[in-house]
């Protein structure tokens, strides 16, 4: 099975790497798009710890080396917390893909984007959001993706797909659309970008250019779903947890708080397991 996957995207290449040096990983894919590559990793907890929350990890991390750069012998080495960019960057790929993780996931999930190699030209926030659907999408962790994503300029009269940085320099409107699909539909479950006072027929116009490659996309994701993706953990039924909290109340009755007040340790563990097992 061919593991690299390719199409075109504005006239540049996207390529996907599905080669899993990752192992212990859930799921993970190289993404290239001309000399910008992105490492991206997504991992899953299996302890069945019962929170009420979702613990959702999203990080996006540049390395020195993605630029090139070779820093003095005074260069601090160890890892520094992210920037302000970094940051920005995995939280915009936070926020379009938390939305699809399925109600009630409270198991712990963790996805790293590493940026190994930068043109200087291609923007690596988008790259690493394609990457984290393709991830996600391809793993056995709940998902209901994948997701499509791109940048929108408008320079002077004319619309621009997935602009350069020295493109977006000299633009008065650059936004990012993510989307995914419904019935064959287009749904926005995320906007980002910033623009000099364009009117809203702008914004229109930039979506409406975007609907095409923002299609190819997620087929290419899903030619890749269908070849590599992992069949899904099915997450446990909790029902209606008042219903449940209820029946435990009456279950343990005095038997519990006789366990916790135990004075011997050995003792109150033991009572407390036995209590768990029941």
């Amino acid at each position: 099975m061919d593991k690299i996957i390719k199409m075109n995207l504005g006239g540049r290449e996207l390529t996907a790497n599905l080669e899993n040096i990752v192992e212990q990983s859930n799921g993970s894919v190289f993404l290239q798009y001309e000399d910008t590559v992105i490492l991206s990793t997504a991992t899953m907890n299996d302890s069945e710890e019962q929170l009420d929350f979702f613990p959702l990890i999203v990080d996006y991390r540049d390395k020195f080396y993605a630029k090139g750069k070779i820093m003095g012998s005074r260069f601090t080495r160890r890892e520094a917390r992210p920037s302000d960019y970094e940051t920005c960057n995995g939280r915009m790929i936070d926020r379009s893909i938390r939305p699809l993780f399925p109600r009630g996931m409270n198991k712990k999930v963790q996805i790293t984007n590493t940026l190994l190699s930068f043109d200087e030209k291609n923007d690596p926030s988008v790259l690493g959001l394609i990457a984290s659907s393709i991830t996600l999408a391809i793993s056995d962790i709940p998902w209901s993706g994948p997701i499509a994503v791109v940048r929108i300029g408008k320079k002077e009269n004319s619309f621009i797909l997935n602009p350069t940085y020295e493109e977006r320099g000299e633009c008065v409107l650059d936004i990012v659309f993510a989307v995914t699909e419904k019935n064959g539909k287009l749904l926005i479950n995320m906007i980002e970008g910033n623009s000099k006072e364009v009117d809203k027929e702008t914004i229109f116009k930039a979506f409406s250019l975007a609907k095409k490659p923002l299609k190819e996309i997620l087929d290419f994701e899903k030619k890749i779903i269908e070849e590599f993706g992992k069949k899904k953990v099915s997450l446990n039924e909790t029902g209606n947890l008042k219903e449940v909290e209820e029946k435990f109340r009456i279950f343990l009755k005095d038997d519990l708080e006789k366990a916790l007040y135990a004075k011997d340790k050995e003792d109150r563990n033991s009572q407390i397991k036995e209590l768990e097992k029941d």
